[in-house]
């Protein structure tokens, strides 16, 4: 019988990847269907619609069968395919968004909110914010912030410049905390918040 993949949880994997390989239709359904979940939370951080939530996971469910004989086993198979999730959402992004403005951080006002607020909200709470903002806030935060790329690595990705990219993470971070103390002002402890937002936001 075969055993646990430790990396996955999924019994069989290196089994289950090589029936993809050799197209076998059950093979690829189970496959997808283990890994729905997690490809679908990736590209719902960098999406804000579902359809294109839904193009992007097709779109990355596609490159993963098709460069499946690429994978190397010694790498874990979810860092692996996060790789290709994010990469796939990157080029979504490119081809709905040319161009991203510009700026620089200095142009940015400062707004802080302190750990002990945040700590009220939810990871979920958090995130309902993150797909409120631009595509090329959310883009660069998303990239930065949970996926760990530096503004050099994201700069080339996104062909943008380095001082694009921290600029955006600077006015996505403000933006962010606007819309939070927006979203739930009743949650939050508003002596908590170093700068008082206009009643109208």
């Amino acid at each position: 019988m075969a055993g646990i993949d430790q990396n996955t949880g999924i019994p069989g994997l290196e089994e289950l990847i090589k029936a993809c390989i050799d197209q076998q239709p059950l093979a690829q359904r189970k496959m997808y269907e283990c890994h729905y979940t997690f490809v679908k939370g990736i590209c719902m951080r960098y999406t804000s619609r579902q359809e294109d939530c839904e193009e992007v996971m097709d779109d990355a469910f596609l490159k993963m069968f098709r460069n499946l004989d690429k994978y190397n086993a010694e790498r874990p198979f979810k860092a692996w395919l996060r790789t290709i999730v994010v990469n796939t959402a990157i080029d979504f992004y490119r081809q709905s968004l040319r161009s991203i403005s510009s700026g620089t951080i200095d142009e940015v006002p400062q707004l802080a909110i302190d750990e002990p607020t945040l700590s009220d909200l939810s990871t979920e709470d958090i995130m309902k914010a993150v797909q409120k903002l631009s595509p090329a806030y959310r883009t660069v935060f998303m990239m930065y912030v949970v996926d760990g790329y530096n503004h050099k690595e994201i700069a080339e990705l996104l062909q943008i410049t380095e001082g694009t990219s921290k600029s955006n993470l600077s006015k996505a971070r403000l933006k962010l905390q606007e819309l939070l103390l927006s979203m739930y002002r009743n949650e939050l402890s508003p002596h908590l918040f170093k700068y008082t937002l206009p009643s109208n936001l």
